[in-house]
């Protein structure tokens, strides 16, 4: 099989499109001949940072299973699936542990169904469960409720992944009251129809520092890292509020006894909730246990087209051999759709 090689780390043209053996399949494992794989955010931050003989990137993909292991029990030979990979999704065929697989929602096809393992997973992980964040976050007690649930509010800054549409609509089916900071233009209709409350524009929300969130909000999922750390503690709610990052506080800004940004003044744990985490880097359990979540839970929202609008159907599609192109629009940030790869000889 032909699958998209990083040899070493740097810039766009380091890929290389290689001749590989098909991946060797565990009992418990399910290989998916790949249609659709789709290039995130932590794609880019890999590629740049990658050290080893070589690597294949790629976080989630679409495809028709090919083979099962001899212990899968939930899927046939020729079934349409998307499926968070975790890492191989740039290959023409990937191995994938059977419970990380999801079936195609009803109304979807593999190009659209592609786009959400990541998303969907990642959203509903970090704000509608009770799990925590990882072994080393500090977060709610053990029989605490979600991170945001019905009637509260929550605060979502703009991404290129997807993220913040996908969790407007799915808070607004919570009935959470939502709001969103944007940089692009003409950004306020768009959001304003996938459910948001209220948008802002992020020059005029800085300048403001927030002052327009009254007492604050209850919850802000932040995909932007710790360089706006301390502006988000002056949106947050100061008594119970939750501060979520997703994937971006480098190691050198974080606690090692409880993943807590050093930046954080202490006073403010007794009053507010903070942690960082990334789907991506949970135990295989964990991930697993979110996956099956997300079927029961995200995708009857789907099927039910309770989801309008949402950037991940209207994707930009790339060739394998294209991928320095896609790479380097998603480094733009210049796009509200995913990002697709797909085989050259598909």
């Amino acid at each position: 099989m032909k699958a998209i090689l990083l040899t070493k780390s740097g810039g766009l043209d380091e890929f290389q499109i290689q001749e590989v053996p098909d991946p060797d399949l565990k009992d418990d494992e399910v290989l998916i001949k790949v249609k659709f794989t789709v290039v995130n955010g932590s794609d880019i931050i890999e590629r740049k940072i990658f050290s080893g003989e070589r690597r294949c990137l790629g976080l989630e993909c679409s495809g028709t299973i090919e083979k099962i292991g001899r212990e899968v029990q939930r899927w046939n030979i020729n079934d349409e699936v998307c499926a968070f990979v975790g890492e191989g999704g740039y290959a023409e065929k990937v191995a994938v542990p059977e419970q990380q697989v999801l079936p195609l929602p009803s109304n979807l096809n593999l190009m659209s169904a592609a786009c959400l393992p990541l998303v969907a997973c990642t959203v509903w992980s970090e704000l509608f469960t009770t799990s925590k964040l990882s072994p080393l976050t500090f977060w709610l007690p053990e029989n605490g409720g979600p991170r945001l649930s019905t009637g509260e509010t929550l605060l979502v800054h703009e991404d290129s992944n997807g993220i913040a549409s996908f969790a407007i609509q799915l808070a607004k089916c919570k009935r959470v009251t939502t709001f969103v900071i944007s940089s692009k233009e003409d950004y306020e209709q768009y959001y304003r129809d996938l459910g948001a409350d209220k948008c802002f524009d992020y020059k005029d929300f800085i300048a403001r520092e927030g002052k327009a969130l009254g007492e604050g909000v209850d919850v802000i999922l932040d995909v932007l890292g710790p360089e706006h750390f301390q502006r988000n503690l002056s949106c947050l709610n100061q008594q119970g509020g939750r501060l979520i990052s997703i994937g971006n506080f480098c190691t050198n800004t974080m606690d090692s006894t409880n993943s807590l940004p050093k930046v954080a003044d202490k006073k403010v744990l007794h009053r507010m909730i903070i942690g960082a985490a990334a789907f991506r880097h949970r135990s295989r359990q964990s991930k697993e246990s979110i996956v099956r979540e997300v079927q029961e839970n995200v995708w009857p929202l789907i099927e039910n087209k309770m989801l309008k609008r949402p950037s991940y159907f209207h994707s930009k599609v790339f060739t394998f051999s294209q991928v320095e192109e896609a790479h380097q629009l998603m480094e733009s940030s210049q796009h509200f759709e995913k990002i697709l790869l797909v085989p050259d000889d598909a």
